[in-house]
């Protein structure tokens, strides 16, 4: 990370990701769509010691957020996207292909999408060295109660 997207942008690994208005409605869309409604809602989010933006997300009790469960759970789907608002950018030399034609130094977030082929080539589920897709981890959960308990 970063990589350059399919349409020659960076997302620079230093961006400043604006998210308050995107927490108050943390959407999880399909293919961008905003015609339809979400399939799932983003949990948490959260920038990841690299640059990368990593979340968790929960699909919907409907027969669309299962489905996409379920292609992802068996790796079929692997990806995810971003919908943002550029604040501030660089646009770079377009007669050089090595180099981004705009780099990205600050997004507003405006949605997340279920996709099939994503724009960033390396905007893919983490999983686990068992397949199984990386979640929060139960340990959390156990250390937060050990945390409350030690309060009382």
């Amino acid at each position: 990370f970063p990589s350059h997207d399919r349409v020659i942008e960076l997302v620079a690994s230093d961006c400043k990701w604006v998210v308050d208005d995107f927490q108050k409605n943390p959407v999880l869309l399909l293919s961008h769509n905003y015609s339809i409604p979400p399939v799932g809602r983003v949990m948490w989010l959260r920038k990841s010691t690299d640059g990368s933006m990593i979340f968790k997300a929960q699909f919907a009790k409907t027969s669309t957020g299962d489905e996409l469960w379920e292609l992802y759970k068996s790796g079929i789907m692997n990806a995810f996207s971003i919908g943002f608002r550029p604040v501030e950018y660089e646009d770079g030399d377009t007669l050089d292909n090595k180099s981004p034609r705009r780099t990205y130094k600050s997004i507003e977030l405006l949605e997340i999408s279920a996709v099939s082929v994503p724009s960033c080539p390396d905007a893919l589920v983490i999983r686990n060295d068992n397949g199984m897709i990386k979640t929060k981890d139960l340990s959390d959960a156990i250390n937060e109660i050990k945390r409350i308990i030690s309060r009382s």
